[in-house]
């Protein structure tokens, strides 16, 4: 199975490199200057600085002082440039010594502080964060909401923005937020932002806590965002512990559909629920087969907040230290891949961890446990059993672990060996003929 996510994923990343090729731009930082679509934001120069690295081909972001980027512009060096008008994406790749500490190098987005809407404040990144243990980070700046995190080894990381213009809830641009550890990997989803940034500039950043830090950019890259693969079929799941569950409708969420979403109740805190189950509803209302259900006590609450997802959620065991929860989505078809994306609870405060069978095995000792914050996580490519089933864990790190829902969507299914044959000879005649240093 990894060998055929491997293959894809190599076949898709030449694909978007060829495309690049005809629109957008990618900079290998490899002139004597910089090319003329950056700007230097550089507030202070005394307290950090960018210049270019002729030597190595690299951005070289270099720290004197201090050069946070918090409650207001501060001193963070930025390389930037004007975001599109359209659907696009934004990539680079940062590295930095891995003992290197209060350190934040990678994608920014914020105002350039033209009119009254913006005053340049900071908005957010997503980032190589060594600012204690490494992780990569979506963090609002000034807010840290969102502030999601997935621990990774110090030192060097691919991050990437695709933002999909009016494409969010309630009409506003929507950030997905992606990286991965080395060249050939597959994209891994960090988190998803719905968030209007009037004036939007994209660019490079290091904000640090001390002087002699210093990061590196080997290439940025920008172009026009791919429409996105077909969903097959799609599944929307609202957890609910109001006690009084109401269908939700209307809301475009992870992949762009969902109107019709699946009330699953559980008892409103202090009571509980001894392993809830629902038949689902797809997307768009008819009976699917699929089933959802856990194995555990759980009880529900409800926030009072405005977002209609986020506002109930479920969490473990009524809040006791006990046993992590168990769960499963059934009836699901054999031999073709699925999208889930898990939501925290916007209007929890608790992220928690979370173990899925990505391979059909029945086995979560192989898993990586993921973190989910408030904005939620994609976990992708998953393939069920023979019997059509995805299990999972709910692990209980944060006692009260706030999960406010799902969505499910069948995006394909596994290739033939013929098939893969075919893809292993195309990505050999686009690998001669795409020849990048990354």
């Amino acid at each position: 199975m990894d060998g055929i996510r491997t293959i894809m994923a190599t076949v898709a990343v030449l694909a978007v490199w060829v495309g690049m090729a005809q629109a957008g731009f990618v900079d290998n930082f490899d002139q004597a200057a910089f090319d003329a679509r950056w700007g230097l934001d550089t507030p202070n120069p005394a307290l950090g600085d960018i210049t270019l690295d002729t030597v190595n081909d690299w951005a070289h972001f270099q720290a004197y002082g201090n050069t946070d980027m918090w409650g207001s512009r501060n001193n963070a060096p930025i390389l930037w440039t004007p975001s599109p008008a359209g659907d696009f994406y934004i990539e680079t790749r940062v590295t930095m010594p891995a003992a290197q500490n209060g350190t934040v190098s990678g994608l920014v987005v914020y105002g350039d502080g033209v009119g009254s809407d913006d005053g340049e404040k900071p908005n957010f990144s997503v980032g190589l964060d060594q600012w204690g243990a490494a992780h990569v980070k979506i963090q609002g700046l000034g807010t840290n909401n969102p502030a999601t995190a997935i621990p990774v080894p110090a030192g060097q990381a691919w991050l990437r923005l695709e933002v999909d213009r009016d494409g969010g809830v309630g009409g506003v641009d929507r950030y997905s937020a992606l990286y991965k550890l080395n060249a050939g990997d597959p994209w891994q989803h960090l988190a998803i932002l719905d968030r209007d940034v009037p004036n939007a500039r994209m660019g490079l950043v290091m904000k640090t806590s001390d002087r002699s830090r210093s990061s590196d950019f080997s290439y940025a890259a920008s172009g026009e965002l791919a429409p996105a693969a077909p969903v097959w079929n799609l599944w929307s799941v609202d957890i609910q512990g109001s006690g009084s569950p109401v269908t939700m409708t209307g809301r475009e969420a992870a992949f762009g559909r969902g109107n019709i979403w699946n009330a699953f109740n559980v008892a409103h805190h202090s009571g509980t629920s001894l392993d809830p189950s629902m038949a689902l509803v797809d997307s768009e209302g008819n009976p699917s087969g699929a089933t959802f259900s856990i194995t555990g006590r759980v009880s529900g609450y409800n926030a009072n907040v405005s977002d209609p997802l986020g506002q109930d959620y479920l969490f473990i065991n009524a809040g006791s230290s006990a046993a992590n929860l168990d769960w499963a989505i059934s009836g699901l078809t054999p031999n073709f891949l699925y999208d889930l994306y898990i939501y925290g609870a916007i209007g929890g405060s608790r992220d928690f961890n979370m173990l899925i069978d990505s391979d059909g095995d029945g086995d979560l000792s192989d898993e990586i446990a993921r973190n989910v914050g408030t904005s939620g996580l994609l976990f992708d490519g998953l393939l069920p059993n023979d019997q059509g089933v995805i299990i999972g864990q709910m692990l209980n790190n944060n006692r009260e672990g706030n999960w406010s829902g799902f969505q499910i969507a069948q995006v394909s299914d596994v290739p033939e060996p013929a098939t893969l044959a075919l893809i292993a000879l195309a990505s050999a005649g686009i690998g001669g003929y795409v020849r990048r240093r990354r």
